[in-house]
């Protein structure tokens, strides 16, 4: 898988945030802004979203072990993750993706689109992921994921019985 690739080929401070980013959905201002207090055992929060609205992401069995391993001994008023700053984040991101031999080479927005990608096709619904993604409007998560729906869709046909 790509993603795991290319989490190998990122510095920790950055592999950090592009995990957190593939387990939430979360924008890189949103997992910056993170502290301790926002992590629960099963979800966090995210008070400071680009809308304006609060909202809760839930976390997997994976997300929540991650999540708890970062702030485990933090304040809570401690960051979750490290300040870095957004160029580094790219050139990291964009060394990643030559050393795992991505190409085209993903920027950080794409670990969002890939949560989101995940989400869409394991069944959820547009709304759903409008939800978790904090898109402010329903057209958006729509005309991000239409490419994607569309070959769910088709899966799903596929998978119909034959009645023959």
């Amino acid at each position: 898988m790509e993603a795991k690739r290319l989490l190998a080929a990122l510095d920790e401070s950055v592999r950090n945030l592009a995990r957190g980013a593939l387990l939430t959905g979360l924008r890189l201002g949103e997992l910056e802004a993170l502290t301790a207090a926002d992590v629960d055992k099963d979800h966090v929060r995210v008070r400071e979203s680009k809308s304006g609205k609060p909202r809760t992401v839930p976390l997997n069995k994976a997300g929540a072990a991650f999540f708890s391993q970062l702030v485990t001994e933090k304040q809570p008023d401690a960051h979750v993750f490290e300040r870095i700053s957004r160029i580094y984040v790219s050139r990291q991101m964009r060394a990643g993706c030559i050393a795992a031999d991505i190409t085209p080479p993903a920027v950080f927005h794409d670990l969002r689109r890939s949560y989101g990608s995940l989400l869409l096709n394991a069944g959820a619904a547009a709304d759903h992921i409008q939800e978790l993604l904090g898109h402010a409007d329903l057209r958006m998560t729509r005309r991000a994921y239409a490419h994607m729906k569309d070959k769910t869709l088709v899966n799903a046909v596929k998978k119909l019985p034959s009645f023959g």
